[in-house]
């Protein structure tokens, strides 16, 4: 494995230094465009925090730093794991990916392929860092690294930046979403029904608990996944489990 010379290492110090002053999102990128791009020479950055639920992953914020606007539109914020080989490839491992876009022999899904369209072809090096739990953190993908860049020499650098840029990106503010209003205007007969499916309650169970009837419950949850435009109750929970606007929701 590489390491890094002197100039980098006062290079990755100074980084480490500016990265606690981060305060806010263009705080974090006027990070990485002065300390981060002379370690890591890159086009563009996304730096999403997420939940991976079941097999799919929900972004939950991003910050980005030079990517054109029609792929950040066209990104979307809640996707099958199996649909990202790349990303499926770092959850499997926790180990830094280094792919060389636009190669026949590099598996992407028809979605990545789009994307990659737009943000240009090149090296593409993905790493992140999960918090204890192992279903949330922090990912970050760095597009068109240069080729010239070995493999190891990336893998090495993302893995001392990654703790950092983590740490900058957890102390952010969050922005609410249009599914943290829509759950903030639940009614508590509401809240009480999702805190029961989170519990893993069946209808039987949750009617039992309420005192109605399995068909009051059943209507009850037609109107509830109505409310919240989701079509099953694991997409109702994954809703409840990645709001920043729930914690009074009881999980019992």
């Amino acid at each position: 494995m590489p390491a890094l010379s002197d100039t980098r290492a006062l290079l990755f110090a100074r980084f480490a230094e500016e990265s606690l002053n981060v305060r806010d999102e263009d705080g974090f990128r006027g990070l990485v465009r002065q300390h981060v791009q002379p370690l890591l020479p890159h086009a563009t950055l996304l730096a999403a925090i997420g939940r991976v639920h079941f097999d799919h992953l929900q972004i939950l914020h991003i910050v980005d730093v030079n990517c054109p606007q029609p792929f950040l539109e066209s990104l979307p914020r809640v996707f099958r794991v199996n649909e990202r080989p790349a990303f499926a490839r770092w959850l499997s491992t926790r180990s830094a990916v280094v792919l060389d876009t636009g190669s026949d022999e590099v598996p992407m899904s028809e979605q990545e392929r789009a994307e990659v369209e737009v943000i240009g072809n090149g090296r593409l090096v993905i790493h992140g860092v999960p918090d204890l739990s192992g279903y949330m953190g922090s990912f970050l993908s760095f597009a068109q690294v240069p080729r010239d860049i070995p493999a190891d020499d990336a893998r090495m650098v993302v893995n001392l930046l990654c703790p950092h840029l983590h740490t900058a990106l957890c102390r952010l503010p969050q922005p609410l979403t249009k599914d943290d209003a829509v759950l903030g205007n639940l009614t508590q007969i509401e809240k009480q029904l999702l805190g029961l499916l989170a519990a893993g309650r069946t209808n039987a169970e949750i009617a039992k608990l309420r005192g109605k009837s399995p068909d009051t419950i059943r209507n009850q949850l037609y109107k509830l996944f109505d409310k919240l435009n989701v079509g099953s109750r694991a997409e109702a929970v994954s809703l409840l489990l990645a709001s920043k606007t729930l914690s009074d929701i009881r999980i019992d």
